[in-house]
């Protein structure tokens, strides 16, 4: 397994990979359009210096995915910048190899080298698999997002 930085001749594969992150998550969330939609800008992403967006290969195919994307942090926060991980996915078939501890614990690394020390990210609260990951890594709940449709 290769972790590298995503290259804009990546963008097929990013872009293809955001689809199924998106159908995964339409089970959690009914306001998901049903048809092709996005999440990420990813000429944002892979042009801007405050964010680092990484690939996983297995024998030159590009099996995961993810960034981090450092921000302002709120004035009422200790911390004065923050990075906010997000577009976590591995594809089916090489789940549950710690890929995605692997991935984000290189984005850590390289944040902490920005000088960020305080993360943020956002799970679907039915998503037991993710948050299981994600708390291996640290990460604890700190806000419940709500909604409401009239």
């Amino acid at each position: 397994m290769l972790l590298r930085t995503a290259q804009v001749s990546d963008m097929p594969i990013l872009l293809h990979m955001e689809q199924e992150l998106i159908k995964a998550e339409r089970p959690f969330d009914d306001d998901i359009k049903t048809s092709p939609c996005s999440y990420y800008d990813f000429d944002y992403l892979l042009g801007n210096a405050q964010c680092h967006v990484l690939v996983i290969e297995d024998d030159g195919t590009v099996i995961g995915m993810g960034y981090v994307r450092i921000n302002v942090s709120k004035p009422a926060h200790q911390h004065d910048r923050y990075g906010y991980m997000g577009g976590m996915y591995i594809a089916p078939d090489h789940r549950g190899q710690g890929l995605i501890t692997q991935l984000m614990e290189q984005l850590v690394d390289w944040s902490k080298e920005q000088g960020v020390d305080a993360f943020y990210l956002d799970v679907y609260s039915q998503n037991l698999p993710a948050i299981k990951a994600y708390q291996k890594l640290g990460f604890q709940p700190c806000l419940l997002a709500m909604k409401l449709h009239c």
